[in-house]
């Protein structure tokens, strides 16, 4: 079945390891396990699809069997992405809403700077002229 593979006819199948998955039926390879990308985990050996890192969270390098919450003051985009810090997004210019949540995804917990100010740091709470 999807997530396993034999690696000699009559032996039983043997499970694709935590943090990786298979859609490939009758496999013959372990190599045929492919890691969860960067934003997706699997903690469960077997498994033919990864689970995409909630809001707020995410994973740093593929083949994750849990994914990390962000670093203080950073965010998501979106499920499934990696952090940034707001003035990170989109070459800067942007800011960190005041009472942002780390579940948030950064369209919420940021904003952009009017237009004819800017921020240089990372972690702005505000933009100057």
């Amino acid at each position: 079945p999807a997530g396993s593979y034999a690696v000699a006819a009559g032996e039983g199948c043997k499970e694709c390891s935590a943090g990786t998955y298979s859609t490939s039926a009758g496999a013959t390879a372990s190599s045929t396990c492919e890691p969860c990308a960067t934003g997706e985990h699997q903690a469960l050996t077997g498994q033919s699809a990864c689970d995409t890192c909630a809001i707020g969270t995410t994973t740093v390098s593929p083949g994750q069997t849990t994914c990390t919450p962000c670093p203080a003051k950073s965010f998501t985009p979106q499920a499934g992405e990696q952090c940034y810090a707001c003035g990170a997004l989109q070459g800067g210019g942007w800011y960190r809403l005041e009472g942002a949540s780390p579940t948030q995804t950064w369209g919420a917990a940021c904003a952009q700077c009017d237009k004819g100010s800017a921020t240089s740091e990372l972690d702005a709470t505000s933009c100057s002229p």
